[in-house]
């Protein structure tokens, strides 16, 4: 659900590479935005006093098209809440009838069930009580959540690993292989409505890295897609902290680059910049080492099938970061925009989809280390006053 400029790419330009990876030291340590992943160490330690609150602390760790957590909490009385839409938070470029940003919230009402489960509640929720609201989403609702206490609810153990769930966007080893286990436990994170399926044949990733590559370039190709991706960039932690959303490029290197002149977003505006060309290429080779891939298909495209789209990604991904697989989802060859049919019929073409289900989600996947979590807005900043 994120965009091939995201996170770090290598610059080349100038011969400041060495310069660049060189930089380290105490400095390189400060430039690591704390205050944007504090929300990570929040929803391990806060010590809120009402149990919603600390439910959507997990919640709002959830994922989004280009990080833009569009969701907006407003507390109702003692057991309920509100979520609504943030419409300053949408992607018409990329996601022109908000279906991505509905699977985010399809994602955080998941993680809210789940961390409310944790607590000892169970959570309830009603889907677009005022309807939903299409082509765009608007003002109303998406749902409203009821929490009530009940003490044979199950845990679910998916919740270990929320914190450590990540984005992984960088290269994945290419002697590692995913088990028939594996793939058969993230099948099984599917949730009703879903379908998750998965490969790590040869033949098949092979096939669907090409369709990644060709659709990661026609979306770099479209001027209104990436006119959006450069206008949400966040370079340094300076960018960053002030406004945790977007694409986040984040690191000693690039601000050294920065102050080279190397690298400002009038470059990364022109795509024939090494800025820009070294953030598509990192794009495209980092898809070429995909060890397996997965998908989630609903039956058809309604508004809550978007949302459960969302849930059984989510649990796909806990699930992957429970078995340390690096998971990047691929938005590209899903988006609904003319420049990209082609590509979205190559990837329909590649897994085979004879029925009339609709692919909500596909992401490559792999082993690598670790990656970093993506900066948040603090819990806060997203409750709206009751």
């Amino acid at each position: 659900m994120v965009q091939i400029t995201r996170r770090k790419a290598l610059l080349t330009a100038g011969g400041g590479t060495a310069l660049i990876l060189g930089a380290g030291g105490l400095w390189a340590g400060t430039r690591t935005p704390a205050k944007a992943l504090e929300p990570w160490r929040a929803a391990e330690t806060g010590d809120w006093a009402d149990p919603r609150l600390r439910v959507f602390a997990h919640a709002i760790l959830a994922p989004s098209p280009m990080n833009m957590q569009p969701w907006r909490i407003r507390l109702d009385g003692d057991a309920s809440a509100t979520l609504y839409c943030d419409p300053e938070s949408l992607l018409p470029a990329s996601d022109p009838f908000d279906r991505q940003t509905t699977i985010g919230f399809g994602a955080f009402i998941e993680l809210a069930r789940i961390a409310a489960a944790q607590q000892g509640l169970r959570l309830e929720s009603t889907l677009f009580p005022e309807g939903p609201a299409l082509p765009n989403l608007d003002q109303r609702p998406i749902a409203r959540l009821t929490f009530a206490a009940d003490a044979g609810i199950v845990k679910d153990p998916l919740f270990a690993a929320i914190s450590k769930r990540s984005t992984n966007r960088g290269k994945y080893d290419t002697d590692a292989q995913l088990t028939s286990t594996d793939l058969d436990a993230l099948r099984g994170q599917a949730i009703e409505g879903t379908e998750i399926d998965a490969t790590a044949s040869r033949d098949r990733v092979s096939l669907l890295r090409a369709v990644c590559i060709d659709a990661l370039v026609a979306e770099a190709a479209t001027d209104a897609i990436w006119a959006q991706q450069i206008s949400h960039t966040r370079i340094g932690r300076k960018e960053i902290e002030a406004q945790p959303d977007g694409i986040d490029i984040a690191g000693a290197g690039p601000e050294v680059a920065q102050s080279l002149g190397l690298l400002n977003r009038r470059m990364l505006e022109k795509r024939s910049s090494a800025a820009a060309r070294a953030a598509i290429n990192s794009g495209a080779e980092a898809a070429a080492t995909a060890m397996a891939f997965a998908w989630v298909v609903t039956p058809a495209n309604s508004r809550e099938d978007q949302l459960a789209a969302g849930a059984a990604f989510v649990r796909l991904h806990l699930e992957a970061a429970a078995r340390d697989i690096a998971l990047h989802p691929i938005s590209a060859p899903l988006q609904e925009v003319p420049q990209l049919a082609s590509s979205r019929a190559a990837l329909n073409d590649a897994i085979r989809r004879s029925d009339a289900g609709k692919i909500q989600m596909f992401v490559r996947m792999g082993k690598a280390p670790i990656a970093p979590h993506s900066p948040r807005w603090p819990l806060e900043v997203r409750l709206l006053q009751s």
